[in-house]
């Protein structure tokens, strides 16, 4: 009896396994038809006019095409981005004709930040509401200038795949992921803060793991630029990656193309026709904040972490910052297609 109860255990155990790989596979394969029907439409349009590269992308693609060929980056040509960034670019470049490859890279990036939220809508409230929250996400994305090449599609991937790290108690994991993140995009080292948060809420107090794994990304592709490059170089990475913060944020940077409003009227009308081009999901996931509230800790971050980056549009109101903002935005509205079930023991387990 105890060995065919055991087969039993262990087949059910399999019979699990196998419906899971087949539910991955299955939404999987849907993100990635719906996501390469975008890019593809994407590229497309944008290449009616005989070329396709958004303008940061040329930068990216230029500040590549001097790292590869012998020249110093941020002395010989200048961008105010991370070198994390300009280092995959270059490797990207150095595998296909530059630019080749962008769009196919942001796609693959996109689905596999949709998995992730698929797998937290699915753990947290079911099936339809994981999986909606994943396809909004790839919808809502196409407004944000989301599949083509800008450093926010590399930097939402590691947030949200630091999260997924940290939710599953590994720290230091997490702390790594998100450094990386503020590697592509500086913003995104503010996604620190909600980890803090979580960790802080769920009492494990693994803040050095954390900061540990966050700092170690973050100072390892400067000493790259060190040993490659020399201590100019690294300078100058470091004054163009964070050193440069005052001159952007008063608009009075010098050497790079900038733009800030430069009056009252401007700055609303730019930010009120951004919010417009995602109006929908932030209406919805505004909409069931003030329904249901926030009431689990993952909710709380995931707010947090929405909060966080939407101040960054007062800075500037280019539509791709909403990348780091949509992933939080689609799991908050889709959390209303919560099954009954999930909905009920969420509500038993918070009393």
């Amino acid at each position: 009896m105890r060995r065919r109860g055991a087969a039993d255990v262990d087949g059910r155990a399999r019979g699990i396994a196998s419906a899971r790989v087949r539910e991955i596979a299955g939404v999987s394969a849907v993100y990635l038809i719906v996501a390469s029907v975008i890019a593809w439409l994407s590229y497309a349009l944008a290449g009616m006019d005989g070329g396709w590269l958004t303008h940061d992308a040329d930068r990216f693609h230029a500040m590549a095409s001097a790292m590869l060929s012998g020249l110093t980056p941020y002395i010989d040509f200048i961008d105010p981005k991370p070198p994390l960034l300009y280092g995959f670019v270059a490797v990207i470049d150095g595998i296909a004709t530059p630019g080749m490859l962008d769009i196919p890279v942001v796609t693959l990036l996109n689905v596999l930040s949709a998995m992730l939220l698929f797998h937290f809508g699915r753990d947290l409230y079911g099936f339809v509401a994981g999986f909606s929250a994943g396809l909004l996400f790839l919808v809502s994305a196409v407004a944000a200038e989301g599949y083509v090449l800008f450093a926010e599609p590399f930097a939402a991937f590691f947030l949200l795949l630091g999260l997924y790290a940290a939710i599953d108690g590994k720290a230091s994991a997490a702390g790594i992921c998100t450094g990386i993140a503020g590697g592509f995009k500086q913003y995104a080292l503010f996604g620190i803060l909600p980890l803090i948060w979580l960790i802080w809420l769920r009492g494990d107090r693994s803040f050095c793991q954390l900061f540990c794994g966050f700092a170690a990304a973050v100072v390892l592709p400067f000493l790259a630029v060190f040993l490659l490059w020399g201590p100019d170089a690294l300078a100058a990475a470091a004054y163009w990656t964070f050193g440069v913060i005052p001159a952007y944020l008063s608009g009075t940077m010098t050497g790079v193309p900038d733009y800030r409003p430069d009056n009252p009227l401007s700055f609303l009308i730019n930010l009120t026709l951004s919010i417009a081009v995602v109006f929908p999901t932030l209406v919805f996931a505004g909409g069931s904040i003030v329904r249901r509230g926030l009431r689990s800790p993952e909710e709380h971050i995931f707010a947090a972490y929405a909060v966080i980056f939407l101040t960054t549009l007062l800075i500037r109101q280019y539509l791709h910052y909403w990348m780091l903002i949509l992933p939080f935005l689609a799991l908050l509205a889709c959390r209303e297609f919560a099954d009954r079930d999930f909905r009920e023991t969420r509500q038993n387990d918070l009393g």
